[in-house]
């Protein structure tokens, strides 16, 4: 179900929480700066041409795209009431950060678009520590706004999971397709990881760029 509106004052509270989602979203633009950056320069030891090289990237974007869906799916039960309602649907039923973790997941897509399994999963843990911070200043402004709620959430609903026993859902939705809308286009960032890096191998094949690093 959808747990009780905060009786609370909303606005300082609101304010504190987008400015833990500005900051979030500088942090992840400066992560993918240098991701692109660092790309310039490192290849994967596995041939381009090889069919390691390709399954990897295959994965890679199939992450991306249940990353694109998740968070559209996940941004649904929002329904533009994020820091006004505690939601506990859908997907929020089985984990308490369902966003994180298909964002998660786009991150480790992004990482695999190199061709390499070490990238991928350096680029899930750096963006994984800062969800992680990102969690707990937001769980520290929702103790506070939700009082009688959060805590009984916490203990019932694990921060990623999933746990699939919790899983409660509704007959009815409220969408906001102003919310969704946005979620999805922040999501389609994702597969601009796809052409950059394939160009970046590319003009690696013709020693425009030179590798100065290479990973498995």
């Amino acid at each position: 179900m959808i747990v009780n509106k905060t009786a609370q004052p909303t606005g300082t509270v609101s304010a504190r929480l987008e400015r833990i989602q500005n900051a979030r979203r500088l942090s992840l633009w400066i992560v993918g700066v240098l991701t692109a950056i660092a790309a310039l320069f490192f290849q994967s030891t596995w041939d381009i041409d090889g069919s390691v090289h390709h399954n990897i990237e295959v994965v890679g974007m199939l992450m991306i795209f249940v990353a694109i869906l998740g968070r559209g799916w996940c941004s649904l039960y929002l329904g533009g009431n994020k820091n006004r309602e505690l939601i506990a649907l859908g997907p929020y039923s089985i984990s308490r950060n369902p966003l994180y973790v298909f964002s998660l997941l786009g991150a480790f897509g992004i990482g695999a678009q190199s061709g390499s399994v070490a990238l991928a999963f350096a680029l899930g843990v750096v963006v994984f520590a800062v969800f992680s911070l990102v969690i707990r200043h937001e769980e520290s402004v929702l103790k506070r706004k939700f009082p009688d709620t959060f805590a009984e959430y916490c203990r019932s609903t694990p921060r990623f999971g999933p746990r699939f026993g919790n899983w409660r859902n509704t007959a009815r939705l409220t969408i906001s397709l102003e919310a969704w809308e946005k979620t999805v286009r922040e999501a389609l960032l994702f597969l601009l990881a796809i052409p950059i890096l394939e160009s970046i191998e590319a003009l690696q094949a013709h020693d425009v760029l030179a590798v100065l690093l290479r990973l498995p």
